[in-house]
């Protein structure tokens, strides 16, 4: 998998990394698998599409696939235009049969709402 995390990290114009140790795998989703990348320029998000979702193979269908990564550009720099660094500042995506993928800055660690007690919800609300 470094191989092809390198490769995504090239070709979205970031350096590759040295060793495995600077990436991780954060988890899943029902059609992506993330990683973490750590780079001296900061942590990004790879997001790699699956080729099994819902026990069925993934075709490959372009269009929609841009236009799910095309619509997350959209709204990540609508978004930030409203609050900025509400939405990752950094994000690329490529689609081809060859190599898909999303790259995007790491925002932090997600936030567990369901274990949060009410005062927490309101204070993130504020926040």
């Amino acid at each position: 998998m470094l191989e092809k995390v390198n490769r995504i990290l090239r070709h979205s114009g970031l350096p590759a990394l040295k060793d495995s140790s600077d990436y991780y795998f954060l988890g899943e989703g029902a059609w992506h698998a993330a990683y973490r990348a750590v780079l001296s320029e900061g942590d990004y998000v790879i997001r790699i599409p699956k080729p099994v979702a819902y026990d069925r193979m993934v075709e490959y269908h372009e269009e929609s696939l841009l236009a799910e990564y095309d619509g997350a550009e959209w709204y990540y720099r609508t978004a930030n235009r409203a609050v900025k660094g509400i939405c990752p500042e950094f994000y690329h995506y490529h689609v081809s049969r060859e190599l898909t993928y999303t790259i995007e800055s790491y925002m932090g660690e997600t936030l567990n709402l369901s274990a949060a007690t009410k005062q927490q919800m309101y204070t993130t609300g504020f926040s």
